[in-house]
């Protein structure tokens, strides 16, 4: 896993990051790995061959495909364990972002629970948010939600949160930051039933915008 696309030690969403997902918030504290450029392919980049194998769909189940998939899953495990400091897990809860499919969908795809069920033996991650209807994936559409609308779709499993205490610090675990907008809706659900709780949002990578330049953008006498 190296190119400058991506890190092996997590990176902050800073002031220069933070407009590029603009439902995130100034006190919204998000991490990543790499920076993933939409609509160039899995040889773009060492990000994008990751996030290509992370989204491959549950029907590609027992391919080839599913493989890499399964390889990569482990990986990205693996990398955040070494990020995180030991001390801190017992205090720590990890809450994968649910898809855009429901749990009871055939494409509903596990694969940011396997991240999170996969950093540590003894590493509280449990699916305490679920999609109450499926919808498209916002990969695959120009329609993105905002917060509002996708907070609506969420369900708090509150049978799970029964289950043990959730930790003081409570991480949002997802594969790519786009517009902010399902970080924002879990934490707000997740302030609602836990407000002493310090929420954070961790990514696999974190979309970078496609910038061009118009000829706006030069100083050209004529």
């Amino acid at each position: 896993m190296s190119d400058e696309s991506w890190s092996n030690k997590a990176r902050t969403i800073g002031e220069i990051e933070r407009p590029d997902h603009y439902y995130l918030g100034p006190d919204d504290q998000c991490a990543f790995f790499g920076e993933y450029t939409a609509r160039k392919g899995w040889k773009h980049s060492t990000t994008n061959g990751i996030i290509s194998n992370l989204k491959k769909t549950p029907d590609k189940r027992g391919t080839a495909e599913w493989q890499h998939k399964n390889r990569v899953i482990s990986q990205v495990s693996s990398l955040i364990c070494a990020n995180l400091d030991p001390v801190a897990i017992p205090n720590l809860t990890i809450i994968p972002a649910p898809p855009s499919k429901a749990p009871i969908d055939p494409m509903y795809d596990d694969r940011i629970e396997r991240i999170a069920q996969g950093i540590a033996p003894n590493i509280d991650a449990r699916c305490l948010l679920n999609t109450s209807q499926s919808r498209p994936a916002a990969h695959l559409t120009d329609d993105r939600p905002g917060p509002d609308i996708l907070e609506d779709g969420l369900l708090w499993n509150q049978e799970e949160a029964n289950r043990k205490p959730i930790g003081n610090t409570v991480v949002i675990l997802d594969d790519v930051l786009v517009t902010g907008a399902t970080f924002v809706a879990c934490s707000r659900i997740v302030k609602r039933a836990h407000p002493t709780a310090s929420v954070f949002g961790l990514f696999v990578a974190r979309r970078v915008p496609e910038r061009t330049l118009g000829f706006d953008d030069f100083d050209i006498e004529p």
